[in-house]
């Protein structure tokens, strides 16, 4: 995630839980703590990622860290919510130009799990989870 996307989640959610936090910042000097990587660059970030041997990486914002991920050679798969309720933001997922949405059944696969078919509804919020790889040359 982006140093901004990072401090848009309130402090007492950071880190988030039970996942490896990279934040990604051209401040060099930047501390979040012991649990949280930080890294000057996309490439940066999965460098130290692979160090870990992290096997499948996150990208969670914001938007000039999605775009390089959607132009870099070792993104395969976008895992995408598309939410249908309005909210008031500033950020916007860039255009999937050069994907193509795989289907439901890769989508369970990736995710490990059966996704129910459609959109789906909890409260006020409609959402739908959809999996787009990159389209073969």
């Amino acid at each position: 995630m982006g140093r901004k996307t990072w401090l848009s989640i309130p402090p007492r959610f950071r880190p988030l839980p039970d996942r490896l936090n990279v934040v990604l910042s051209r401040d060099t000097s930047l501390d979040l703590g012991e649990n949280v990587i930080t890294a000057t660059s996309f490439d940066d970030a999965l460098q130290k990622l692979a160090e870990r041997d992290v096997g499948r990486v996150y990208v969670i914002g914001g938007g000039e860290i999605y775009k390089t991920a959607l132009q870099h050679p070792a993104t395969e798969n976008v895992l995408l919510t598309r939410i249908f309720s309005p909210f008031d933001c500033d950020t916007f997922f860039p255009a999937l130009d050069g994907w193509e949405e795989a289907g439901r059944e890769k989508l369970s696969e990736f995710v490990g799990e059966r996704v129910e078919e459609g959109n789906q509804k909890e409260g006020d919020v409609e959402f739908k989870y959809e999996l787009w790889q990159k389209k073969s040359n």
